[in-house]
């Protein structure tokens, strides 16, 4: 009788924390989740509940743990093995996600869901065309899917199919990807005629896309009578003259009077970009004076060394951050090295990472007290060298004709493709994964291309 309470007990505490985990109450959804696993070693249902709840929280491995074990008492169960194969995939693998991919397919072919996932997977081993004919396939015998056609989008990009590429990446304001107010979505541009109208412009994703994006804004000139640039503050002093716009206003100052607004990541679509079409020069930044005395300032008492700039991750925000993010602790042996001194242009709270590691005093921070893109432009000036993970000081840096050492992941960003360079960026040299996760072998290779160009330049103890 008292066994028969308690697995009642435990049914409703599952419920209840099935319940929290749809209202958005994670953390204590796994309170009442873990305690179940351990006292229900066999349940399949709990270690599922487990496994969503722990990928929620970014817990990857955590969660293919656990969705393993639900697998195996559930063989052959397609919701629990479509669970699995996510979690593979938001982890970074793919390749372990392939056959699990593969048998659902089969199982069900028609279904959106496994072949949007199984393009996300072959897009991760970048088999990109493989990705795009299984889109194609479906779009043919099934109809549009928005969401489908974003995951194509990126297929198409890095094969550097523009403007399928482009065409399919305005798929995004019909899925979560892109919420826009209601009063920007009524005139965002739809692919409606440009001649004579007034645009604005405004960011749209990360600080770094609004950068690489904005070398397009001169074609799109061409087709349209003004155009106003709306950007945040953190960006507002870096793009004032660039060629093609006609003024630039803070976005905080509100919507200014226009014919249509126009998301940045849509102009080089707008533009009519396509493969064959040269490639446009970068944005010509604009450092202003008092920028660039903070720069010149704070790198003066490193003037006897090599100055090498250094971020560890990108905005926490970004859903694949995890992917793309290594340690402070990992850019220590390049420190080591004679006559280096590393200089962090990192932003934001991961900046407790570099206080905790015991590096204060060892490597300089620049960048914490930062007022926007212009100051660290600044300081970029009076560097030797950046090496980075792909965030957006990237692209300001490889803007300015810097020498950039990109760190990337093996599925790189796709204007980078697999490296060692790119057509976007001359003075930017890339270091793509060998393998999914291996930053190892990146740091590895970093350190020896270092030594030798110290050597090379003789750079003193």
């Amino acid at each position: 009788m008292n066994q028969i309470t308690t697995e009642m007990t435990d049914q409703q505490q599952l419920e209840k924390g099935i319940g929290l985990f749809r209202e958005g109450q994670i953390d204590e959804a796994l309170a009442i989740f873990r305690p179940l696993a351990a006292r229900h070693p066999e349940s399949e249902r709990v270690f599922t509940a487990l496994g969503v709840a722990l990928r929620k929280k970014k817990d990857f491995n955590a969660a293919v743990f656990a969705h393993r074990r639900a697998l195996a008492l559930a063989p052959g169960n397609k919701a629990v093995m479509g669970n699995l194969r996510n979690a593979l995939n938001d982890g970074g693998r793919e390749a372990e996600a392939l056959e699990l991919g593969e048998a659902l397919l089969e199982r069900e072919p028609g279904n959106v869901d496994y072949v949007r996932s199984h393009m996300k997977t072959l897009r991760g081993l970048r088999r990109n065309a493989e990705a795009v004919a299984l889109g194609d396939a479906y779009e043919d015998a099934h109809g549009l899917d928005h969401q489908l056609r974003l995951e194509r989008a990126m297929s198409h990009l890095y094969l550097e199919n523009y403007e399928e590429g482009f065409r399919d990446y305005e798929s995004r304001f019909y899925t979560s990807e892109i919420n826009l107010r209601e009063e920007v979505e009524e005139r965002r541009w739809k692919g409606e005629p440009l001649e004579g109208r007034h645009v604005v412009i405004f960011k749209e994703q990360g600080f770094g896309d609004n950068v690489w994006f904005a070398r397009f804004i001169p074609l799109l000139s061409r087709k349209c009578a003004r155009i106003t640039l709306l950007m945040p503050r953190p960006l507002f002093r870096l793009m004032q003259g660039l060629e093609g716009v006609d003024e630039v206003l803070p976005t905080e100052d509100g919507l200014p009077e226009c014919d249509i607004l126009m998301p940045m990541c849509s102009v080089p679509h707008a533009a009519g970009f396509r493969q064959g079409d040269p490639i446009p020069p970068s944005s010509r930044l604009t450092i202003p004076d008092d920028s660039r005395e903070r720069g010149r300032r704070m790198a003066a008492r490193f003037a006897k060394r090599f100055r090498i700039g250094m971020i560890w991750t990108g905005s926490l925000t970004f859903k694949a951050n995890h992917l793309r993010a290594v340690t402070p602790e990992q850019f220590f042996p390049l420190g080591e090295l004679p006559g280096v001194q590393l200089i962090s242009l990192y932003k934001g709270k991961a900046i407790e990472d570099l206080k905790n590691c015991g590096s204060e005093g060892l490597i300089f921070d620049a960048g914490s007290h930062d007022r926007d893109f212009a100051d660290a432009a600044g300081m970029i000036e009076n560097l030797d060298l950046l090496i980075t993970t792909d965030t957006g000081v990237v692209h300001v840096a490889a803007s300015m004709g810097k020498p950039v050492w990109n760190l990337t992941k093996y599925d790189s960003f796709w204007v980078y493709g697999d490296g060692p360079d790119t057509r976007w960026y001359p003075s930017m040299k890339l270091y793509v994964q060998d393998r999914p996760g291996d930053w190892d072998g990146v740091f590895d290779r970093v350190r020896a291309d270092l030594e030798h160009l110290l050597l090379a330049r003789g750079t003193p103890a």
